[in-house]
């Protein structure tokens, strides 16, 4: 049998209503190949259960979510979860090749996924061994390769490596595209 895989890697990132227990409100995953080009992605907006959101007024205000608008067309943490399960079988090839998890802070992103499914189901379909842009660059700084009046947040690494992406900051669609084209440039 031959596989039709061809994502190694796991670009995800999170749009939450603050800080610390606030609810989940988007997610965006791209699968990306060994040159870490997109080959398949999912975007979602989603919702508590219950309706109840946790959110506080800087969260949303950094992130620009107009929650009246975004519960419209939000998807229950329920019905998301389902469909994440569902694309992330689908691009391990059935959890036979774990995809490797890639962002900034990703560490945060994947525990926050856990809304959306339980940790077991996410340890079936990705790796342990992450690709993490935010420990990358404190790394290069170490090393010399970074200037260390470099923050190491994505938007100094994105004005470092002369990265423009068209979509909003602090969108989890944008930072995933700003997380993936800051990789591709410290890689060479």
């Amino acid at each position: 049998m031959t596989s039709t895989l061809t994502g190694l890697y796991l670009a995800v990132d999170n749009e939450t209503g603050g800080f610390e227990g606030t609810s989940l409100l988007s997610t965006y995953l791209a699968v990306l190949d060994k040159n870490l080009d997109v080959v398949s992605t999912l975007g979602m907006n989603v919702k508590p259960n219950d309706g109840i959101y946790q959110v506080e007024a800087g969260g949303l205000e950094c992130n620009k979510i107009d929650l009246v608008a975004h519960d419209m067309t939000a998807m229950t943490y329920s019905e998301a979860g389902a469909v994440l399960r569902s694309f992330l079988m689908n691009q391990s090839d059935k959890g036979k090749t774990k995809l490797i998890p890639v962002g900034h802070g990703v560490t945060g992103d994947m525990i926050g996924l856990r809304v959306l499914l339980s940790r077991a189901n996410l340890e079936q379909y990705t790796s342990y061994r992450k690709l993490d842009t935010a420990v990358i660059a404190q790394y290069l700084k170490f090393c010399g390769r970074l200037p260390e009046d470099i923050s190491g947040s994505l938007e100094s690494l994105c004005a470092c490596y002369n990265v423009t992406i068209p979509l909003d900051a602090h969108t989890a669609h944008g930072d995933v595209l700003r997380t993936i084209a800051v990789l591709k440039a410290m890689k060479f």
